[in-house]
């Protein structure tokens, strides 16, 4: 038998795990759910063999970065610019794409990142672009959406015989769900459509007056 990597689309009952797959959830919730509690999340396989800075640490880099750069109100500056930098290293943009237009902010980026550098660390922002995953099978369920970086990470990860399960319905909230099979198609997934999700419907309340 020739084995294929699936997607799985609308399948809302909880797989059976084959005993070659390595079962991949978001939480521990789901991993009990299908039985194996110690199954590790994407965030986690990705974190493998990588120092990563925690949000403490992460903190303190940027309010060294601040004032590296002779701003004021250092711990300010951490907290206002740290989601937009790690929006920034989740898309792996380099500091001087932003030069021309944000020079502040690849000025923070870049010494950011200059900083970790120094210690041989990452943000957790640049986890999946950074990670070098051992290819396997995997069965992966319970994520309702795969950001573009988790996608280029599970890509790498997963081997024949892997399959992934999406929710999927006719609802707007799905248009997302869509797009990513479409994405894992072009890279030659099987892409299989279960039975769409639907709206309950509403309960129709009796009057016996």
């Amino acid at each position: 038998m020739t084995l294929t990597r699936t997607v799985i689309l609308g399948n809302w009952e909880v797989p059976p795990v084959r005993p070659e797959q390595f079962p991949v959830v978001p939480h521990a919730q789901a991993a009990r759910a299908i039985g194996h509690p110690e199954a590790p999340s994407l965030l986690r396989l990705a974190r493998e063999g990588l120092q990563v800075v925690d949000p403490v640490e992460a903190h303190l880099l940027l309010e060294e970065a601040a004032r590296r750069l002779s701003w004021r109100d250092p711990s300010g500056a951490a907290l206002a610019f740290y989601p937009s930098l790690q929006e920034l290293m989740r898309a792996g943009v380099p500091p001087f794409v932003l030069r021309p237009l944000k020079l502040r902010l690849a000025q923070f980026l870049e010494t950011y990142l200059a900083l970790l550098d120094e210690r041989g660390s990452l943000d957790e922002a640049q986890v999946f672009g950074r990670a070098s995953p051992r290819p396997r099978p995997i069965l992966l369920w319970g994520y309702p959406l795969l950001p573009p970086s988790e996608l280029e990470f599970l890509e790498r990860l997963a081997a024949q015989g892997s399959e992934v399960y999406l929710p999927w319905g006719k609802e707007p909230a799905f248009t997302r769900t869509q797009a990513i099979a479409h994405w894992f198609q072009q890279r030659g997934w099987q892409v299989i459509q279960g039975p769409a999700w639907s709206p309950p419907k509403p309960v129709e309340v009796l009057s016996f007056s």
